[in-house]
């Protein structure tokens, strides 16, 4: 992921959640033999709405570059690092990371001027996903709980006639970075979400019951959120994912998910000789085709020999 500011001691980024399309099916720019991967496949699937992190100044991914784009808009995409999952975080061990994450679901975030949010572009989106209120969950409506708070809850009454209907919302998130060692004000509590800086918000909640609740105010200003990372810890692999309470399903399902990678000052792991295995880990400042592209076709795929890899299950409609 490409950094807002680095140096010695801390590295700063600027991370946004927003929805976009992708190739992930076969189809578009995997049917082209220039990635090395098939000379042809049968299947042409159409690109696949998602929810992706990406820095918060990269452009809406633009496809147009690479053989068999279907058409702007489409990731991945050499402009944007908008992705499903999202690119690698990389940190050095004891070296302090500063993540401001946004929460950018509105309709256009690329046109959205989220300091005087107004007019169509920030509107709210509703979650691509079904969200069923009539769980334990975040509650953004206000739907009255049974404990007796307005947020994170479950429903006061069951037969309530609201709960027969899905959430159409705002959609609140929250990023938990899985194994980190961290303090409460930045470990990402399921309580601890927030909505976009939407410009039709009035009536929700704006954020959960343990926003600020901290020693130290991360939410300073509606739809973002400033959280540190020590990163004191043997080097190592982790990942970072949405932890909004009652749905982090849902949003991990959209897509929002992505490594967090720890190593030693220099490079490679705790406890192993350096110039011992991992190697050859892609650089920041590599392109989309350097990693991706064999070399007959201008990449450097073959010289890379660490590869994470992630497995997901998912269902696809046809279209």
């Amino acid at each position: 992921m490409r950094r807002e500011k680095a140096n010695r001691k801390l590295n700063k980024y600027s991370i946004s959640a927003r929805k976009f399309k992708q190739q992930i099916l076969p189809g578009g720019i995997w049917n082209s033999s220039v990635w090395g991967i098939v000379e042809s496949l049968s299947q042409d699937y159409n690109a696949t709405t998602v929810f992706g992190y990406g820095p918060t100044d990269d452009p809406e991914p633009n496809c147009k570059s690479l053989q068999g784009c279907k058409g702007p808009g489409i990731a991945p995409a050499p402009n944007s690092q908008f992705n499903y999952p999202g690119y690698t975080v990389e940190n050095t061990r004891n070296h302090k990371t500063l993540v401001d994450w946004h929460n950018d679901l509105v309709k256009d975030p690329w046109s959205c001027d989220f300091s005087h949010p107004a007019g169509e572009a920030c509107e709210y989106i509703r979650h691509i996903l079904s969200i069923d209120q009539s769980l334990h969950w975040a509650n953004p409506a206000g739907i009255p709980c049974a404990n007796g708070r307005s947020t994170d809850c479950r429903p006061a009454d069951v037969r309530d006639p609201r709960l027969a209907s899905e959430y159409t919302g705002p959609v609140p998130m929250v990023v938990h970075v899985h194994g980190a060692h961290v303090h409460s004000n930045s470990d990402g509590y399921p309580e601890a979400w927030w909505l976009p800086a939407a410009s039709d918000v009035d009536g929700f909640a704006r954020a959960g019951a343990l926003v600020n609740r901290f020693d130290r105010r991360t939410n300073r200003r509606h739809g973002v959120a400033s959280f540190r990372y020590r990163n004191d810890q043997p080097s190592t692999t982790l990942w970072f994912h949405d932890h909004t309470l009652g749905i982090t399903r849902n949003n991990v399902y959209a897509g929002l998910v992505a490594f967090w990678l720890i190593r030693e000052e220099g490079g490679g792991e705790t406890g192993l000789v350096k110039g011992t295995l991992p190697c050859c880990a892609p650089k920041l400042g590599d392109t989309l085709e350097d990693t991706n592209l064999p070399s007959q076709h201008g990449g450097r795929r073959n010289t890379f020999r660490e590869i994470p890899i992630v497995v997901m299950d998912r269902s696809f409609y046809k279209n």
